[in-house]
């Protein structure tokens, strides 16, 4: 009978792997979670996935991603924590994104800081309904970021690198486009609401 040459488990899924060594895995990726922290809700998971039509990873729709090779799968999505949970990210909805298996497969547990991630917003109301804001530089040449309205509670942000770590914090971020005139100037938009992609 054939055995897993690291455990000693018998069974073995469709992919030819060892279920007891996924299971352990398992329990320690729960465990990991539990010490780092953070939830969130089925409606918080199913508004993010709304916004990210396509793989922020291969920037392939969702229906053009082929279907997974283990059938128990229904969907070609995965959550992929932007800190993997083995280098202490939260299982916050600020720290999730979309991301298509083959992509999360190929990240594994790698830094997105290998890559830079562009923060978006797109207006829901009002005349520029479909405007598609960034974060905005400011003149002293920060980014401001905010757990409140108040400015005597912003802090500024010298890297933009840094920002999508803040919005896994919770924090707000000051956003803007030029080129519409109704958002030339900047307006704090919540984490729940910022898109993240690799650029």
């Amino acid at each position: 009978m054939r055995t897993c040459t690291k455990c000693g488990g018998i069974r073995f899924n469709l992919l030819d792997r060892c279920m007891d060594c996924r299971n352990a895995r398992a329990r320690t990726r729960l465990e990991r979670m539990k010490v780092n922290g953070g939830t969130h809700s089925a409606m918080e998971w199913k508004s993010l996935l709304a916004k990210t039509p396509r793989c922020p990873g291969c920037d392939r729709p969702w229906n053009d991603v082929p279907p997974r090779p283990d059938g128990r799968y229904k969907h070609t999505w995965t959550k992929d924590h932007i800190i993997p949970v083995i280098k202490g990210g939260s299982d916050q909805i600020g720290n999730l994104r979309p991301l298509c298996y083959s992509c999360n497969f190929k990240r594994h547990t790698k830094p997105l800081a290998e890559r830079m991630i562009k923060l978006s917003y797109v207006v829901k109301r009002g005349q520029s309904v479909g405007a598609v804001l960034a974060s905005h530089l400011h003149e002293d040449g920060n980014f401001i970021v905010s757990l409140t309205r108040f400015e005597k509670d912003y802090i500024r942000v010298r890297n933009e690198s840094e920002l999508p770590t803040w919005v896994e914090k919770g924090y707000s971020v000051r956003m803007s486009n030029p080129k519409v005139k109704s958002h030339r100037s900047p307006s704090l938009i919540s984490p729940a609401s910022i898109v993240r992609a690799e650029a």
